[in-house]
């Protein structure tokens, strides 16, 4: 993910399986989880202090909002 500055995030992980995390440096600074057992769709996201936080669950919206468009297109076709 593409931030401000020269130390972008890499982002890893099973975006499908919602399990993923953001590095920056190598270093692992986030890590995101979405539990399928609540009554509602939630994730668990847990940012280290002094990472950009807003980036990090702006990502994690963006993310979502990616599969369950591509999951609606996919049900659509069939």
């Amino acid at each position: 993910m593409d931030v401000p500055g020269p130390n972008d995030y890499t982002i890893d992980g099973s975006f499908w399986e919602h399990e993923f995390t953001f590095e920056r440096a190598g270093r692992r600074v986030a890590t995101v989880s979405k539990k399928y057992w609540s009554w509602t769709d939630s994730y668990g996201v847990d940012v280290l202090d002094g990472e950009d936080e807003v980036a990090v669950l702006c990502a994690c919206i963006v993310i979502d909002q990616v599969l369950h468009d591509e999951s609606n297109r996919s049900s659509m076709n069939e």
